[in-house]
């Protein structure tokens, strides 16, 4: 059986049999949404360490009720080109971009797909961030922060996501300027 399918299957009867609905689970969804909760409970997207951890809190059961801590160790190569994909900078020079796309490439062929969708998002974001630098154009990062951008201006601690979520808003601003909000800007600047 599919490790996704088998985890979402575990979580989502472990939650009927608490009688908690996807809504009471995710709380004021700070830590996942119910849109998240339930990509995870269809098996579509693997929930990462810190979501198995969050859900398997609010159940009141250990996490190895529902993962084998095994499936949740993330490939070393694929930390290693996440890595570069952050500090690799680009300068705007044309050789410098393909090597960047290179690194993109790999992910996407031998890894994004088995990635958790934390992991999934950092990458996303990672590109979008990359895509608005290089074409100056801000549409590649509309999806992703009409997505996943409610999420961050409501938290008080940042995760690695939601800077380079914020990275990606602000270079969206740096392409198209009228998207820029100055309290949104102090409002995410307490948080550092």
């Amino acid at each position: 059986m599919d490790i996704k399918k088998e985890v979402g299957k575990r979580i989502r009867m472990l939650r009927e049999m608490k009688h908690l609905t996807r809504e009471t689970l995710c709380d004021d969804e700070t830590e996942i949404t119910v849109r998240q909760l339930a990509r995870i409970e269809s098996g579509q997207s693997s929930p990462s360490l810190s979501k198995v951890e969050y859900i398997a809190y609010k159940l009141g059961c250990p996490i190895s009720h529902i993962v084998d801590m095994d499936h949740m160790i993330l490939p070393s190569e694929y930390l290693i080109l996440k890595d570069k994909l952050i500090k690799f900078q680009t300068y705007g020079d044309d050789d410098r971009i393909q090597v960047k796309e290179e690194l993109f490439d790999r992910v996407y062929e031998h890894y994004y797909d088995s990635l958790p969708e934390d992991e999934q998002i950092a990458v996303s974001a990672l590109q979008a961030s990359f895509d608005v630098f290089v074409s100056e154009d801000a549409g590649f990062g509309d999806t992703l922060l009409d997505e996943h951008f409610e999420q961050v201006k409501i938290r008080k601690n940042y995760s690695v996501n939601d800077l380079l979520l914020i990275k990606l808003y602000f270079g969206s601003c740096l392409a198209r300027p009228t998207k820029y909000n100055h309290e949104l800007f102090w409002m995410l600047s307490k948080n550092f």
